[in-house]
C-alpha cells in the first residue's frame, strides 16, 4: 500500500502535464476545443507507467511505447499465417519488419537500464527486475532476455488497458456531466 501511495505524486505529475495541455488547447482555439482523447490518454498512461515502473517520464519511453505498437501491429498481421509450421523463420517482409522492431526494441530497453545503472539507485519496479536478473543464476544474454521480456510485458500491458480505462471514465464523466445540465435546464 505505502508503494501506491508514493506513486500518487508521480500520477498527479503526469495529469497535470495532461491537464495543461487541455488547458492550452482549448485557450489556442478560443474556448472551445473538439478533442479525440485517444492519443492523450495514451500518452498520459505512458507517462505514468514511466514514472512509476521506470524512473523516467513519457518522452523518454515514447520510442520504445511506439515501436512496440508497431510491433503489436505486425504481430496481428502475422498471426494469419501462424498455422503454417516454421513460417516465423521464413524471411517474408513480415518476419524481417517484426524482427527489426524487436532488436530495436531490445537495443532500446537495454539502453535504458545501462543509464539506470550509471545513475542513482531508484527502488521501483525496474530496479525490482535488475535485483532479480542480478540474483539469478542466467547467462548475460538469457539476463539481458529476462529484463527486455519483462519491461516488454509491463509497457504493453499496462499502456493500453490503462489509456483504454481512463478513456472509458472521461466518456462516463462527460456523459454524467451532460445529463445533469440537461436536467437543471429541464428544472428552471
Amino acid at each position: 500500500m505505502d508503494k501506491v501511495k508514493g506513486m500518487v505524486n508521480l500520477i498527479t505529475e503526469s495529469t497535470f502535464t495532461l491537464l495543461n495541455s487541455w488547458k492550452n488547447r482549448i485557450e489556442t482555439e478560443g474556448g472551445i476545443a473538439d478533442m479525440k482523447i485517444d492519443e492523450y490518454m495514451r500518452s498520459f498512461s505512458g507517462d505514468v507507467i514511466s514514472r512509476a515502473c521506470f524512473g523516467s517520464n513519457y518522452s523518454k519511453g515514447e520510442e520504445i511505447f511506439l515501436k512496440l505498437r508497431a510491433l503489436e501491429g505486425i504481430m496481428a498481421k502475422k498471426s494469419l499465417s501462424t498455422g503454417i509450421p516454421g513460417m516465423r523463420y521464413i524471411p517474408t517482409k513480415i518476419n524481417r519488419q517484426a524482427w527489426g522492431l524487436q532488436r530495436e526494441v531490445q537495443k532500446l530497453i537495454l539502453q535504458m537500464v545501462k543509464e539506470r545503472q550509471d545513475t542513482a539507485y531508484e527502488k521501483d519496479l525496474l530496479q525490482m527486475i535488475l535485483e532479480g536478473a542480478k540474483n539469478s543464476n542466467l547467462s548475460q544474454e538469457d539476463t539481458d532476455s529476462f529484463i527486455v521480456d519483462n519491461c516488454k510485458n509491463i509497457y504493453l500491458a499496462g499502456f493500453e488497458t490503462t489509456a483504454v480505462s481512463a478513456t472509458w471514465c472521461l466518456s462516463a464523466l462527460g456523459i454524467k456531466s451532460r445529463m445533469a445540465n440537461l436536467c437543471s435546464q429541464r428544472g428552471s
